[in-house]
């Protein structure tokens, strides 16, 4: 692959995934709150930014009571989460990456659906509920609707990076099948138009050599 684009390449995943960690400083109490089997390096530095973001938000509003409540649900499950993740690891549950933003609760309802759809019908749910909170309580439905939306952006960002590591993978496969069946041609004779064999141990490939995954320079 070209120089240039693997730069391209790793602009475009530092960009993604600022955009991921900015969404989590909003994300992350709700996440915290409403999901379970989250990774044990989930919270980190940014969970910690999202506490104080949450304590400014409750101390620069007016009517901040239930806010407030939220807040104090969101410090208790943090500290039962340190406490857990000091503990000894629970053999019985499922394995996971150590910052997995964990499993929303609404899958005990709905089995069957991939975690990707529960984690954006979450997000807009949240939203949505936000909205309707807000025409009786300012700060905690403007919350709920920040927090949504941030939600509703993490998850499409990391939608998208999984798509695109995905295709990645088809084209790394698509060419290694075309390398493999130019090799073959000219192995039978009947090398393609600007074929170039690949000379291993100072000797080229014959019938009788293996062919290796990546075996051409076209």
């Amino acid at each position: 692959m070209p120089e240039q684009a693997k730069t391209k390449i790793s602009l475009y995943q530092k960009m993604c995934g600022l955009l991921i960690w900015i969404s989590r400083l909003l994300s992350i109490p709700l996440e915290m709150l409403l999901h379970v089997n989250v990774g044990d390096r989930y919270f980190g530095f940014s969970g910690f930014l999202s506490l104080v973001v949450m304590i400014v938000w409750v101390a620069s509003t007016n009517d901040s009571g239930l806010l407030a409540l939220l807040m104090v649900a969101y410090i208790i499950r943090i500290i039962i989460y340190q406490f857990k993740r000091g503990g000894e690891r629970d053999r019985s549950s499922p394995l996971r990456h150590s910052r997995y933003a964990g499993r929303p609760l609404i899958g005990f309802w709905f089995n069957n659906v991939e975690e990707e759809k529960l984690k954006t019908s979450e997000a807009v749910l949240t939203m949505l509920l936000g909205g309707a909170i807000s025409l009786v309580n300012h700060p905690l439905g403007n919350f709920l609707l920040c927090s949504g939306s941030a939600m509703l952006a993490a998850a499409g960002v990391a939608a998208a990076i999984t798509r695109d590591k995905l295709l990645d993978k088809l084209d790394a496969e698509f060419e290694r099948q075309a390398e493999t069946a130019a090799l073959q041609k000219y192995i039978s004779g009947q090398p393609e138009r600007g074929f170039t064999p690949v000379y291993v141990n100072a000797q080229v490939l014959s019938s009788n050599s293996t062919p290796p995954p990546l075996g051409l320079i076209e």
